[in-house]
């Protein structure tokens, strides 16, 4: 990610994404390995947007839908040089999401934003368990008990079920997209398509 992209703000370029999304983490990883229009190189606005929220049951990977994404990502990944290690399980993502919200709140979005992804589809660790969690904050600065503590009062909650809302209303319900100057594109892409939809901005 560049130093300017920055979550939740006015950027010309709008990309909802999940956390345990294999399509939103390859999408991110090749923004700056494709050409960008001037527009598409603006700051991007982070949207999260999770999967299956609580209580609903979390997407099962062993699943051919999920089994089919894993080895299209994998493959797009490998062919763009991009890391990429097909997790084992799908956590629930609204803790790694709050996670990033404290990150923003604190001016360092950008480093626990590329932590979370990586740590999940990279380094293969569990990003849906508040002590994992509070390790990779600790990583990138925080307090680990700070954010055990933030994490555990569910503080962030309510921002990411007023998000949800926000987007739902607007008909989106899948990850990842990317908006930009009245146009989108939705789920998984590979870097032709990236920079194809690039151009047309």
């Amino acid at each position: 990610m560049t130093r300017r992209d920055r979550p939740l703000e006015g950027g010309a370029l709008r990309f909802v994404f999940d956390y345990v999304d294999p399509g939103s983490y390859l999408a991110a990883a090749m923004l700056d390995r494709v050409p960008r229009s001037r527009v598409a190189s603006s700051p991007v606005e982070w949207v999260p947007l999770e999967l299956r929220p609580p209580p609903a049951s979390r997407p099962d990977p062993g699943t051919p839908e999920w089994a089919g994404l894993i080895e299209a990502v994998g493959e797009a990944a490998a062919r763009a040089g991009i890391p990429f290690r097909a997790p084992p399980f799908v956590p629930w993502s609204r803790k790694a999401h709050e996670l990033a919200l404290l990150a923003a709140e604190k001016g360092c979005f950008e480093r626990v934003h590329q932590t979370l992804f990586e740590a999940h589809f990279v380094r293969g660790m569990d990003i849906g368990r508040v002590d994992v969690l509070a390790g990779l904050g600790g990583e990138c600065g925080f307090d680990p008990a700070e954010v055990r503590t933030v994490l555990g009062v569910d503080r962030f909650g309510p921002r990411m079920d007023e998000i949800r809302a926000a987007l739902l209303r607007e008909g989106i319900r899948g990850v990842p997209l990317l908006q930009a100057n009245g146009k989108q594109l939705a789920g998984f892409k590979d870097a032709a398509e990236l920079t194809a939809f690039f151009k047309t901005l």
